[in-house]
């Protein structure tokens, strides 16, 4: 499994990408359209009324230095994905209350724009909450010093927080999207919320005013492009898979969502790297099968997790991981 940072992905093949590519549109032609809608029916989403298969690649550009986000935009591109995913880490951009840093490797508006430069779809995960094995989940530390704060609730202290995050940050994100001339299609709230039954409990509400709060947060700043979730299903949003194998999960979810597509927010192309822990890798021949699998069951496409890893750096990653994002990535870390 040699990896090399080639024009061409070492795994995902010819064969998963030729007929599938031929059911897409021109990458190079996607800003064309004088009508600017994105919608979704039970099978597909809708971009300008015509159904679209999505190839994503998730490419962190807090993980990549912004010197090479063009380089690695575009061998994705050359390695067949029409479409860019990228988590927002909170805590990468306001490192104290208040104080909002969107430059340098930090210039997510540059992140996007370079995207539509190189004629690709963009969704984007802004949170709050991450996980994205980032460092606090994407929370900035000063968070929980706020007096009687709670995370991910309706809780005062944090809510006020995260409004002013996202005053901050959606602007950007409005700016970018296809309603408005830009090339952004999508947007998650939250993000595997329903996680959080590991702690407090399996009869924990998935679907309440907390999530709500963030659903209707997006929706009030300018966000009209269709909002997806993903492990925590919010109500008006469309859920995804996170999974290495998500075509197992997909008749389960056409029985609980009949009007809405088949997606994988993150097709797992292997698992993160801990010290003291075996290294991760994954069989091409398991990874395409895996893919094939997504198609027969109906899926409208999926976001390879990671297709570029790069580079945790500093203290940014989680508890014990390493500074390679590796995660047996498509395009390897160099």
């Amino acid at each position: 499994m040699g990896k090399d940072a080639c024009s061409c992905p070492n795994r995902v093949t010819e064969a998963i990408l030729s007929p599938l590519m031929a059911l897409t549109n021109n990458s190079s032609d996607i800003s064309a359209s004088p009508t600017r809608t994105v919608g979704y029916d039970a099978h597909s989403f809708l971009i300008d009324g015509e159904s679209q298969i999505l190839l994503a690649a998730s490419i962190h550009y807090f993980r990549v230095p912004h010197q090479l986000w063009a380089d690695r935009i575009a061998k994705a591109k050359r390695g067949g994905m029409n479409t860019i995913e990228t988590y927002v880490a909170w805590n990468y951009h306001e490192p104290s209350p208040g104080t909002f840093d969107f430059q340098g490797d930090r210039d997510l508006d540059e992140f996007i724009t370079e995207c539509e430069r190189q004629g690709l779809y963009v969704i984007v995960r802004p949170g709050p909450y991450i996980c994205a094995e980032w460092d606090y989940g994407g929370f900035p530390a000063w968070l929980q010093t706020l007096p009687g704060v709670a995370f991910r609730t309706m809780n005062a202290p944090y809510l006020a927080a995260v409004d002013s995050w996202f005053d901050a940050l959606c602007p950007i994100i409005v700016k970018h999207l296809w309603t408005n001339g830009g090339n952004v299609i999508l947007v998650q709230a939250e993000n595997e919320y329903a996680n959080l039954k590991w702690t407090r409990g399996e009869d924990m509400v998935v679907d309440d005013d907390y999530q709500r709060y963030i659903r209707d947060a997006l929706i009030k700043r300018g966000v009209d492009v269709p909002l997806i979730s993903c492990a925590g299903h919010i109500s008006g949003t469309v859920e995804c898979i996170n999974s290495h194998h998500p075509a197992d999960s997909m008749p389960e979810f056409r029985k609980r969502f009949p009007d809405a597509p088949l997606f994988s927010t993150e097709f797992w192309t292997a698992w993160y790297d801990a010290w003291g822990a075996p290294h991760h890798l994954r069989p091409a021949a398991d990874l395409e099968y895996a893919s094939w699998r997504c198609w027969a069951e109906g899926g409208c496409g999926y976001n390879y997790y990671v297709y570029h890893g790069g580079t945790n750096f500093g203290y940014s990653p989680m508890y014990l991981h390493t500074t390679s994002y590796y995660y047996d990535a498509i395009l390897a870390q160099s």
